[in-house]
C-alpha cells in the first residue's frame, strides 16, 4: 500500500495539459524579479517626480485653505444675520406684550367706569 505511494513517476510532475511544473517556478522567478525591480525604481521615480508633485500639492492645499477660509466667513455672515433676526423678533415679541398690557389697562378702566 505504502509502497505504491513511494513511487514516483514523471506523470506526477505534470500538469492536467501536459506542462512541467518548471514553467510555474519560471513564473514565480519572474514575479519576484519585477518585485525587486519595483522596489528598487519607487524610490528614484518619486525622487525624480517630487519637483513636479510638490508646486501642485502646494497648490491644492493653498486652494483648500481658501476654500475653508471663505466658508468660514460665511458661516460667520450667517450667524450674524440669525443674530439679527432674534433681536428682532425678541423686539417684537416685546412690543406685542406691552400693547396687550395697555390693552389689559384699557379693558380695566373701561371696566372701572361701568
Amino acid at each position: 500500500m505504502f509502497r505504491d505511494r513511494a513511487r514516483i513517476s514523471i506523470n506526477d510532475f505534470k500538469c492536467n495539459n501536459g506542462v512541467d511544473y518548471m514553467v510555474r517556478n519560471d513564473d514565480l522567478v519572474k514575479g519576484v524579479a519585477i518585485g525587486i525591480g519595483a522596489a528598487l525604481l519607487v524610490p528614484v521615480v518619486i525622487t525624480a517626480l517630487v519637483p513636479v508633485v510638490k508646486p501642485i500639492a502646494r497648490s491644492i492645499f493653498k486652494a483648500g485653505l481658501m476654500v475653508y477660509e471663505k466658508g468660514r466667513e460665511r458661516v460667520e455672515e450667517m450667524g450674524e444675520a440669525v443674530e439679527d433676526m432674534v433681536a428682532e423678533v425678541e423686539d417684537e415679541l416685546v412690543e406685542s406684550r406691552e400693547s396687550v398690557d395697555e390693552d389689559e389697562d384699557l379693558v380695566v378702566s373701561v371696566a372701572k367706569d361701568l
